[in-house]
């Protein structure tokens, strides 16, 4: 049976053999290689005009000659090959660690914070006193297993972008991304043929292959959030551990169809993992009526409603919810009915009380989920996670019943494990 890979392309793109063209100057080829593969890869997007369609700042053209700001011709400049020096670090955390240690040696790694006025960031750019343009990266970010290819593209693209001027670093902690935004959009699953066994013949192996690809691709534009949505949020979502997601409503039409795809309908999400699948680990449901949290086992969870409330103003040091859902002690080495009795009464009318607070583990809508409020889940897994998310509603599709968020793990308390 031939066998396939799945890997992120630019819409019309299949990419090819990597030429590892870029400067190897530095370490990580591993993760440089995957910078020149997307960068190879939007070079020839750009140059077939297939990025014709975006939304460019004011004052800039797509290619209109003679345009002092022109898209096409600024982005072919900086993407040609050994035009930028990429060069990828390891976190300097992980210098005592064995693995990172012996993956530094082998890929010729030296150790380096990667951070934007002392913010972790996935990559930075920069024009040298000499005119050198350099790119340098947090080597376990790039090749991030967790992380959507979308992403990927998103984040290549506007370190490009940037050293061509196409979105501007204004010197603070974050960054514009308007265009990156929208390349991210085009970005989806291709198909990459190798060789294999010859097929025989009467195989349904290419069908469901087909049919595997039309699910794949039918999952990523369904949990696809909007250019809109994503613009709203996109400093934020230059600090760690944050996303912009979409949850299907449990109850609703599209979820009952979804169903028979993805476990739970693509009601559930978990935040460390950015999966939607139910058995995860869930961390938050959203239904018709509620959020909720807790749902298999001994899992249970506390949702706090903070109202209309900007979630960049949500933290464990300045918000007193967030303080409290934070000192909160978990069921961690108690034994199971003790985890089964604090569920039992964050279900309750009255609810778990906490420092005069009455905390419930599903919060009810007036009417549907609304746009700009904001809550704080605290999650507890058994044997996987216990995690404290802020997040906020950004938008709802009444039609298809589909919620989008952003949120951002604040903390993350262990593994909790029960009492043997």
């Amino acid at each position: 049976m031939n066998c396939k890979t799945i890997v992120f392309a630019i819409i019309g793109i299949i990419a090819g053999t990597s030429s590892f063209a870029q400067s190897h100057v530095g370490g990580g080829d591993s993760c440089r290689d995957e910078i020149d593969r997307i960068r190879q890869n939007i070079k020839g997007w750009i140059e077939r005009d297939e990025a014709k369609d975006l939304k460019l700042e004011a004052g800039w053209t797509y290619n209109t000659p003679g345009a002092i700001h022109n898209y096409k011709e600024a982005m072919l400049e900086v993407l040609q090959d050994r035009k930028v020096t990429v060069t990828c670090y390891l976190d300097p955390a992980l210098i005592h660690d064995p693995e990172s240690r012996a993956l530094a040696e082998k890929e010729s790694l030296t150790f380096k914070s990667i951070t934007i006025h002392g913010t972790p960031t996935d990559c930075t750019n920069d024009i040298t006193p000499s005119g050198e343009m350099v790119i340098e990266c947090n080597y376990s970010r790039v090749l991030d297993p967790t992380v959507a290819g979308d992403r990927n593209f998103r984040r290549t693209h506007h370190e490009f972008a940037s050293l061509a001027g196409v979105e501007l670093k204004d010197g603070s902690t974050f960054s514009d991304y308007f265009v990156s935004d929208q390349v991210a959009q085009y970005a989806k699953p291709e198909t990459v043929w190798m060789l294999g066994p010859k097929k025989r013949d009467g195989s349904l192996h290419e069908e469901v292959s087909q049919y595997l690809e039309l699910l794949l691709s039918l999952k990523n534009r369904v949990f696809e959030p909007s250019i809109e949505d994503l613009q709203k949020f996109a400093d934020f979502r230059e600090l760690p551990f944050t996303g912009v997601d979409k949850m299907i409503l449990r109850g609703g039409k599209l979820s009952a169809i979804l169903e028979g795809v993805i476990p739970g309908g693509g009601a559930y999400f978990n935040f460390k993992y950015k999966a939607h699948e139910y058995g995860y680990g869930n961390d938050l449901c959203a239904e018709t009526d509620a959020f909720s949290v807790g749902f298999a086992g001994v899992d249970y969870g506390i949702l706090a409603d903070l109202g209309k409330i900007d979630i960049r103003k949500v933290d464990i040091a300045t918000h007193p919810v967030a303080k409290i859902l934070y000192g909160y002690n978990s069921m961690n080495g108690e034994k199971e009915p003790a985890w089964r009795k604090e569920y039992n009464t964050l279900e309750s009318e009255a609810g778990l009380e906490i420092q005069g607070l009455h905390f419930h583990n599903r919060i009810y809508y007036s009417d549907e989920p609304v746009p700009g409020n904001t809550y704080l889940v605290r999650s507890i897994i058994e044997g996987k996670q216990d995690t404290l998310t802020v997040f906020q509603v950004v938008s709802f599709d009444r039609v298809n019943q589909v919620v989008t968020i952003v949120w951002r793990t604040l903390s993350s308390f262990g593994v909790p494990h029960l009492a043997r």
